[in-house]
């Protein structure tokens, strides 16, 4: 039996989901545009969404929404997605973890601190150096709102430029994280893992590195090793067994 999602008073939640197996669910561009696409068709106005980000591997939002309501709409959406990345990248199964994550927000002061942390998620997994990137809301509060509903948090912090201060703050809050259930003995996350692999290799190589010739495979493997990766984060990767990984030496 699944466990009953806790309420909030306000009915303003953060919502979290990642792939399943911590797969990576956008490819490319067209995936997060897609995934925006349908974020926007199934905003409601009694669903206002306050922030959002995608990464490779997860997706952050922060939405008003009472339970019912924004179960339906993440239903929806997830399903939806997942049936189009399906069908592009030639993929079979479930792509996100079959039930997404939720905590409630309560007040004022958490509600500014995980809108914080969901536009610093790029920060962390080292893409960006501060919280301009393409694919959050946090664009939408210093230009123009497309999706996020700027004015309560812009109004709360007293304007655009208390807005910038505030993020320029690096929170130590314990927040809803993806990397809340990473395994202790893991060393680096999941997106700077990744990011560092795409750093250096393709990801199209990357994705056909299971039928390259064995010097380039291991050279290949080796250098990930060295960047920090762990075996199974190279295998999900490159879709080479953890066995092949193992015996690889590194340079």
């Amino acid at each position: 039996m699944s466990k009953s999602r806790a309420k909030s008073e306000s009915n303003i939640y953060h919502v979290m989901a990642r792939g399943d197996g911590r797969q990576i669910v956008f490819e490319n561009d067209e995936d997060r545009k897609l995934f925006l696409a349908l974020l926007r068709n199934r905003k409601q106005q009694d669903a206002p969404i306050f922030a959002w980000c995608l990464m490779d591997n997860h997706f952050h939002l922060v939405i008003q929404a009472s339970l019912p309501v924004l179960s339906l709409m993440m239903q929806q959406i997830m399903s939806q997605y997942a049936t189009s990345f399906n069908t592009r990248h030639q993929h079979t199964g479930h792509i996100f973890n079959q039930r997404f994550k939720s905590e409630p927000i309560n007040d004022d002061s958490y509600f500014l601190t995980v809108v914080r942390y969901v536009h610093q998620n790029p920060i962390k997994a080292g893409i960006t150096k501060t919280c301009f990137y393409p694919w959050s809301s946090y664009g939408e509060y210093i230009d123009a709102p497309r999706i996020a509903s700027t004015a309560l948090i812009l109004e709360m912090l007293g304007g655009i430029g208390a807005f910038q201060s505030f993020h320029d703050i690096s929170s130590k809050e314990k927040v809803l994280d993806v990397d809340s259930v990473r395994p202790k003995t893991r060393s680096l996350p999941d997106e700077e893992a990744f990011n560092r692999a795409f750093r250096l290799y393709n990801r199209n190589l990357l994705r056909d590195l299971k039928g390259a010739e064995r010097s380039e495979r291991d050279s290949t493997i080796a250098s990930l090793k060295e960047a920090g990766l762990t075996f199974r984060q190279i295998e999900r990767l490159t879709g080479i067994g953890r066995g092949i990984i193992q015996d690889i030496k590194t340079h």
